[in-house]
């Protein structure tokens, strides 16, 4: 796959060598005898049949430079092209061809030569010329000179973000990026992000090609930009400049509906509460449906002393995303302060705000909402209940348990390992690895998983997740050896014969993946097992059973199995 844009090139400089050439092509040309059901070595025959006929054929030459591109034969498709140049030093699509050919064989000031010459020749300025010149330039180890490539095709077409500039503009980003030139990536959203946008604004905003893909793009990175400024801006206390940053990039895109509130927050703490609640308020009457409009009115609200008015903003956000501890925890403080106990104990509980509570009040309460399945309130008095007894491991695994139902996957992992510090449960370690998994650290899940497995050998989910996190990581020899211990402890080793099919065929096993496929479908005829087999049949060089074993899977997969 990694040639696999060459041979598209190269298809695509035929094609458009026909824009260039000056007159009809003569009867005896390619065009004319090539079909699509010929293999290549039929194709190539004929080429050279016909320039037996015709040896001065400039386009025939070219044709077979494309034929042996296409089949990686690359000194061949060299000569063919040179052959093409020689017959007609004018043909820019000989020139091109040649150029990305030199590229592939790495003769870099060859290919640069002739990509340049190409430039020069084509009606239309090369197109794509400045592009492959700096991509040349970049593999070539001259990133300056890329980046002057580069931005000579910008200079060439113009500050509009279009189909000519698309490449160029990603292209010189990706360097800037590479190198931490922040200030030149500055500079390249300024000029084009305008373009992009409103390019995505005649689509609605939904990429319609490939040059609104590349938009997306840029789009997207200039609005991190905008955000990580005035994040920065925040940080460092300049909240109107950091409010001048969010309006800036809700002008980029309309359709991030988050920032409007953070422009209201933004404004708010810089002191300018007019413009902050204008924003709020515009926030909730725009997409009602959204709650950081509802909290943001909340906090001003909160923050003038409005507390019925904080509640019910407050109350509004929690209404449509019931996930917000923060939120609730709020609305319950503010009751409190209002004097409303009971409003209170909806949201939070009234034990939870009391500082004198013993750890054992909080966790019997903590514990008892979490039995009833309300892990969002369960937290608090648990979190606190630790805080007043760390050695309360009962009140760990508790709080462990709410916070990963609540896919708090880094806090959940922090209170797995405190009661194992104190309890080795195997069980605690497996969901303890669970979490570690989820928070994106794989290397420390398979620590756990391994400890569990110290402490009970024959736990097959453990083996189980274990094999899975290895494979993840791409350690396919440990998670072969790890499926196959797997496949000693189950009844039902579908899974694992699956599994250690995929390891042996990623180590290049083909032979000995197919005899694990073979088992697994011997168990369970699934569209997955047909599936992997067509790939190992398909890296053996047997197309025929690829195909069919793809034919199978599809049909499986169809049937829902």
């Amino acid at each position: 796959m990694k040639s696999r844009w060459i041979f598209l090139a190269l298809l695509a400089a035929v094609a458009g060598a026909a824009a260039v050439r000056a007159q009809q092509a003569p009867p005896d040309t390619s065009e004319v005898i090539l079909r699509d059901d010929m293999s290549d070595d039929e194709k190539i025959a004929a080429l050279n049949r016909l320039l037996v006929l015709n040896p001065r054929n400039s386009e025939l030459y070219n044709d077979l430079g494309v034929i042996y591109a296409g089949r990686e034969d690359w000194l061949a498709a060299r000569d063919a092209f040179i052959a093409a140049i020689q017959s007609d030093p004018r043909a820019p699509a000989s020139h091109r061809n040649l150029g990305l050919v030199m590229t592939k064989l790495e003769m870099y000031d060859m290919a640069l030569s002739e990509l340049d010459t190409y430039r020069r020749l084509a009606l239309d300025g090369g197109g794509d010329a400045w592009k492959l010149i700096a991509d040349a330039r970049r593999r070539s180890g001259d990133p300056q000179g890329a980046a002057a490539a580069y931005e000579s095709g910008l200079e060439a077409y113009g500050q509009v973000f279009g189909p000519d500039t698309c490449d160029l503009v990603m292209g010189r980003l990706a360097l800037a990026e590479a190198a931490s030139d922040q200030a030149t990536a500055d500079a390249l959203y300024e000029r084009y992000a305008p373009g992009a946008r409103d390019l995505l604004a005649a689509t609605g905003f939904v990429p319609a090609d490939r040059t609104g893909l590349a938009a997306r793009a840029l789009l997207d990175r200039a609005l991190r930009r905008r955000i990580e400024a005035a994040q920065a801006e925040a940080r460092e206390g300049r909240h109107a400049a950091a409010a001048a940053q969010y309006e800036a990039a809700m002008g980029l895109d309309p359709n991030r509906q988050d920032l409007l509130p953070q422009a209201a927050l933004a404004w708010h703490d810089s002191g300018d509460v007019m413009k902050a609640k204008v924003m709020a308020r515009r926030a909730t009457q725009d997409h009602p449906e959204r709650p950081d409009g509802w909290r943001a009115l909340g906090r001003i609200a909160e923050a003038e002393n409005r507390t019925q008015d904080a509640i019910a903003a407050y109350t509004s956000a929690w209404d449509l995303d019931d996930t917000q501890n923060d939120v609730a925890a709020k609305i319950g403080t503010l009751y409190l302060r209002a004097g409303d106990n009971v409003g209170a104990r909806k949201f939070m509980g009234a034990v939870v705000s009391a500082p004198d509570t013993p750890a054992e009040i909080l966790f019997n309460y903590g514990l008892s909402l979490q039995r009833s399945e309300d892990h969002k309130l369960a937290v608090p008095p648990l979190t606190k209940a630790v805080e007043k007894d760390p050695e309360l491991i009962g009140a760990w695994k508790a709080l462990a348990a709410s916070l990963r139902q609540l896919e708090r996957w880094h806090e959940a992992a922090a209170a797995y390992e405190r009661a194992l510090a104190k309890d080795r449960d195997p069980k605690l370690a497996f969901q303890l690895g669970t979490c570690l998994v989820k928070d994106e650290r794989p290397g420390d899940a398979i620590a756990a998983y391994r400890l569990a497995l110290d402490l009970d050998p024959v736990y097959t989910k453990a083996w189980s997740n274990l094999g899975i996190v290895q494979m993840q990581i791409g350690d396919y020899a440990g998670a072969l050896d790890t499926f196959r211990t797997l496949a000693a402890l189950e009844d039902d080793v579908y899974r694992a014969r699956l599994n250690e099919g995929v390891c042996l065929y990623q180590l290049g096993r083909y032979e000995e993946s197919l005899a694990a496929y073979e088992q697994a479908l011997a168990l369970q005829e699934t569209s997955a097992v047909w599936e992997n087999m067509g790939h190992v049949f398909d890296k053996l060089g047997d197309k025929q059973g690829a195909a069919s074993c793809f034919k199978e899977g599809k049909r499986l997969k169809a049937e829902g199995k």
